[in-house]
């Protein structure tokens, strides 16, 4: 029986090492590793998201740990700019109105990174508006916005900026503390080698003094490793997240962010190649992020029947499009530990369920051209 391959953005493959430590029994764990494990993850933590600032992490969803944090962070009919380019953004939007916030949405194309002169001059014309609503990454298109940019852009108009990095840690460098980013959020998953379950946020001093009443309320909803105390962790429904967190962090601080980071661009760039000598098109042309791509399917091709035919036939899972782009694209994740030789197979999965479903590909070498492009990009010549 064929192994199959996960190369969805929400589920990606996991380290031996991590799956290892996922099956360890919680209950042996000592206190003396209770609280190393989360001093070794915290500080992990802060390289990934480049704060020294404390980071907190929390078992609750996304949608939840949102919620709470713009609860905490503004009064109910304050306004905040929310960049609405896909389904994060669309999120950020549902969790401010939530909160009774007002919202200015700045409404993108599917498929396109928001423009920085965009926000600026929403930013100019609506003085009142408190607080930038950022995702760094669409994963719904793949598209990057210039997070660099806006935070100079947020600092200079004297606004918060509320970040959510989900796609973003792990894949590309993230400096927060020199972006003077107010609040970062981002899910584990599959950008940093971990099972989904946790939420890691990162405050700036100015605003983590906000935050303090919100983590003193609900202490089972949020841990903070820099001031645990062992009769809480050891209760705490995150232990069980625990061991595989702290082998995932620590094999990205062992390869070394610069390396871990290059290595899904070499992935981005291989299937990229692949995509397009099929003869299929990219979703988003500029400004993409490295761990997932977008592909656009002609008219006529029925999606769900395409990524039915690459699991069942090739073991090969991808995901298919959501929101407005439901139907229409197709998404491959290749962040984590996912390998060339999983592009290639999903490669070859989606031509062969492309060409099932009645759609054209004269390319005969298209496996070629990927791998030309990986090995350009990562220096690596030889199979």
């Amino acid at each position: 029986m064929n192994k199959f391959t996960y190369l969805t953005p929400e589920e990606g493959p996991l380290p031996e090492k991590v799956r290892r430590a996922m099956s360890r029994d919680i209950w042996g764990l000592t206190e003396w590793e209770i609280k190393e494990a989360c001093t070794r993850v915290e500080a992990g933590l802060k390289v990934l998201l480049g704060t020294k600032e404390p980071v907190t992490v929390s078992f609750a969803g996304m949608g939840e740990v949102q919620r709470r944090t713009l609860q905490a962070l503004f009064e109910p009919g304050e306004e905040v700019l929310v960049v609405e380019a896909g389904v994060q953004g669309l999120q950020l939007s549902h969790a401010a109105q939530a909160c009774g916030l007002e919202i200015l949405a700045l409404p993108i194309p599917w498929g396109r990174a928001v423009k920085v002169g965009e926000v600026e001059n929403t930013l100019a014309r609506w003085p009142k508006i408190k607080a930038v609503l950022l995702p760094a990454v669409e994963i719904s298109t793949g598209a990057l916005h210039p997070v660099q940019e806006i935070a100079g852009l947020c600092r200079s108009f004297e606004k918060m900026l509320v970040l959510d990095a989900t796609g973003f840690i792990g894949s590309h460098a993230s400096m927060i503390d020199a972006w003077s980013a107010d609040c970062v959020l981002s899910a584990s998953g599959p950008d940093i080698m971990a099972p989904p379950g946790a939420v890691f946020t990162a405050f700036s001093h100015r605003v983590r003094e906000k935050m303090h009443k919100v983590f003193q309320a609900d202490k089972s909803l949020w841990l903070d490793p820099g001031k645990i105390r062992l009769e809480e962790v050891s209760s705490h429904p995150l232990l069980h997240l625990l061991p595989a967190l702290d082998e995932a962090v620590g094999m990205f601080m062992h390869q070394g962010l610069d390396q871990a980071s290059q290595y899904p661009n070499a992935l981005c760039l291989m299937a990229r190649a692949g995509v397009e000598a099929i003869g299929l098109e990219l979703l988003v042309q500029r400004d993409f992020a490295r761990s997932l791509t977008s592909i656009k399917l002609p008219p006529g091709i029925d999606e769900k029947r395409l990524l039915q035919i690459a699991r069942d036939d090739y073991c090969v899972v991808m995901s298919g499009g959501q929101g407005q782009l439901e139907g229409r694209t197709v998404r491959m994740g290749h962040a984590g530990c996912t390998s060339w030789k999983d592009v290639l197979a999903g490669l070859v999965a989606l031509r062969e369920a492309f060409l099932d479903c009645g759609g054209v590909s004269g390319s005969r070498d298209y496996l070629e051209r990927a791998w030309m492009a990986y090995a350009h990009a990562s220096d690596r010549k030889h199979l």
